[in-house]
């Protein structure tokens, strides 16, 4: 499994931000390494329902109650803890083939996905040089969130 994060911090230092997981994100962080999809689970608030009330008033729009689901319930912790553990983990899972799976200091640009081979093509741009690179992958992850690329 080749797995290969581009984080566009240059380094990684604690900030006064939070980061929310649910479900499917839950479920990719699962697939890069369990590991650190436990400890994120350990060190997290959880919460069982989720309310969605209208930008006009207190109208109830949606509630969803997750502890009727077959499914974990979304997430939040300190964005610097998830930083923390995918370096701690990955930084133990280098591959002398693909080098550093964890690249600090990198913006992805733009991405195009191949309609026949169904590959991503990602660029990226590493803040510390200013150079550009390209990698082609069969997954692509944004995590960056409300206004990502992806």
């Amino acid at each position: 499994k080749r797995i290969v994060i581009f984080e566009q911090a240059r380094r990684l230092e604690p900030i006064g931000a939070a980061i929310g997981l649910f479900p499917n994100g839950l479920a990719a962080l699962g697939a890069i390494s369990k590991r650190v999809y436990d400890k994120v689970l350990d060190s997290s608030i959880h919460h069982d329902i989720s309310q969605m009330y209208s930008i006009d008033g207190p109208t109830l729009l949606r509630e969803t109650d997750y502890s009727k689901m077959d499914m974990i319930s979304p997430t939040y912790l300190v964005w610097y803890l998830l930083q923390k553990y995918l370096a701690q983990d990955l930084g133990e899972a280098l591959d002398e083939d693909i080098g550093t799976v964890l690249k600090m200091g990198h913006v992805l640009e733009s991405f195009q996905v191949d309609d026949a081979s169904g590959l991503v093509k990602v660029r990226v741009r590493n803040r510390n040089d200013d150079t550009t690179s390209e990698v082609t992958s069969r997954v692509l992850v944004g995590a960056d969130g409300i206004h990502s690329t992806v």
